[in-house]
C-alpha cells in the first residue's frame, strides 16, 4: 500500500516509506501500514556534520537547524555524539552558542504569562575550586535588596554544590511547575528556574553527556537559557577564553538590556577577591573589557581557601556564615558578586556601593527574612 495522494513520502522499498516533513506542515501514516521514518532532523544534523568535516564554516541557519535537531529526540545517539564531539575538537564560537541557545530556548516550556523584567546571576562552573555556590548566594542577596530575581540552575555536576543543592539545603522549593514558579516571584521577589525541569529536550541528551565525560557547549549555553529571559545578567564562566564567546552571544540576545561576563584570574568563574577579575561589559550592542579587583569593591581581599564547600551541608554553613556577619569571608565574596548584579541592574551607582548595599541587606536580616519566606512559600 503507497502512501496518501500528494504527500511528500519516497518508497524505500517492500511497502515501506520514508517521511519527509515540509515546514509547517505535519504528516502521519495510518496505524499498520507503512512505517513512516522521520528524516528532516536526521538530514538536517548530517548536513551539518559533513559541513564541519570538510572545514566549512555554518551559517546560522545550519547551526539552528542543527542543534533543534539534536534536541528534538529523532536523531541517533550516534549522531548527537558525532555534533558534541566536533565542536569539542573545533572549539565553540559565538555562532553555536548563539543557535545552541536559541534552539533550547524554542523547546523549552514557556514562561507562563507576561514577559517579566528580571535578573539572573549563573555561571558554568568548572572551575575545580569546590566553593560554595556564590553566584546562587547573591541572586538572593539582591532579591533582598528589592530587585525581582528569577535564577536558573541545576544540580552540582562540576563542583559538589550546584544553585539547587544549596537551596534545596536551605530548605527552598525548587520542583516549582512554571505557574507556581511565576506566583513565587510575584510573591517573594525570588524563584527559581530548575533546569531539568524546563529543558525537557536535554533529558535525551543527558545520558550521553555522562557516557561522553567531557565539556559541551551544553556548558556554556546553560547559563544563558534562562526561560524567562532576563533583561539583566551577571554571568561567569570558568575559562577565560570563554569571555569574548558568551558575551558576544549576550549581545545577540533579545530583550538584554545590560550584562556582564566574568572570569577570575585565578580560574574562578566567580567574581574574584584573591585575583584580578576579567570582565566583558556588553550594553547597547556593545562589548568593553575591563578587569575588577577587590578594591573596586572596597572589600578585604578573601582567598578561595575560606570558601571551601565539600558537600550541600557545607555550602549552607558557609551561606548561614555569611549570612550573619556581613564581614565574613563568604560574605564580602557574596557582597562583590551581588555588588556587580545591582551595579548592572542599575540600582548600584558603582561597584563599592553594590557592596554597601548588598552589605546592609545582609546585616539588617532582609536576606534571611528572604529566605524564610521562599521556605514557606506554597505550605
Amino acid at each position: 500500500m503507497g502512501p496518501p495522494c500528494c504527500k511528500p513520502f519516497a518508497k524505500l522499498g517492500l511497502g515501506v516509506y520514508k517521511r519527509v516533513r515540509l515546514p509547517g506542515r505535519e504528516y502521519r501514516g495510518r496505524e499498520g501500514h507503512a512505517v513512516w521514518l522521520e528524516r528532516s532532523s536526521v538530514t538536517a544534523l548530517v548536513t551539518a556534520l559533513r559541513g564541519l568535516a570538510d572545514g566549512h564554516v555554518l551559517s546560522g541557519a545550519e547551526l539552528q537547524a542543527a542543534t533543534s535537531a539534536l534536541l528534538d529526540g529523532q536523531t541517533s545517539p550516534a549522531l548527537q555524539a558525532a555534533w558534541l564531539t566536533a565542536w569539542r575538537f573545533r572549539g565553540e564560537n559565538a555562532d553555536l552558542v548563539t543557535a545552541t541557545r536559541a534552539a533550547l530556548l524554542h523547546h523549552a516550556e514557556p514562561w507562563p504569562g507576561p514577559k517579566t523584567d528580571v535578573l539572573d546571576t549563573c555561571g558554568t562552573g568548572g572551575d575545580g575550586l569546590e566553593t560554595f555556590n556564590v553566584s546562587t548566594a547573591a541572586a538572593l542577596v539582591v532579591a533582598a535588596v528589592g530587585i525581582p530575581v528569577v535564577k536558573h540552575g541545576n544540580r552540582g555536576v562540576s563542583g559538589p554544590t550546584g544553585s539547587a543543592d544549596l537551596l534545596e539545603a536551605l530548605g527552598v522549593p525548587i520542583a516549582l511547575t512554571p505557574q507556581a514558579a511565576a506566583r513565587c516571584l510575584a510573591e517573594t521577589g525570588f524563584t527559581f528556574c530548575f533546569a531539568p525541569a524546563w529543558h525537557p529536550a536535554l533529558r535525551t541528551l543527558a545520558s550521553l553527556r555522562r557516557e561522553l565525560g567531557f565539556r559541551t557547549v551544553f556548558n556554556l549555553v546553560g547559563p544563558l537559557a534562562n526561560p524567562a529571559r532576563p533583561r539583566w545578567q551577571v554571568v561567569g564562566v570558568g575559562r577565560a577564553e570563554w569571555l569574548d564567546v558568551v558575551a558576544e552571544s549576550l549581545r545577540r540576545a533579545e530583550r538584554l538590556e545590560r550584562a556582564v561576563v566574568v572570569h577570575g584570574v585565578d580560574g574562578s568563574d566567580e567574581i574574584s577577591l584573591a585575583s584580578e577579575t576579567q570582565v566583558r561589559w556588553v550594553v547597547k550592542g556593545q562589548i568593553e573589557a575591563q578587569t575588577w579587583t577587590a578594591s573596586d569593591f572596597g572589600l578585604r581581599p578573601v582567598a578561595w581557601d575560606e570558601c571551601r564547600a565539600a558537600s550541600p551541608a557545607e555550602s549552607r554553613q558557609q551561606v548561614e556564615k555569611a549570612w550573619s556577619d556581613a564581614d565574613h569571608p563568604a560574605a564580602r565574596v557574596v557582597r562583590a558578586n551581588a555588588a556587580a548584579a545591582l551595579f548592572v541592574r542599575g540600582r548600584a551607582e558603582s561597584l563599592a556601593h553594590g557592596a554597601e548595599l548588598a552589605g546592609d541587606a545582609i546585616a539588617s536580616g532582609r536576606v534571611n527574612e528572604l529566605v524564610q519566606r521562599l521556605r514557606s512559600f506554597g505550605v
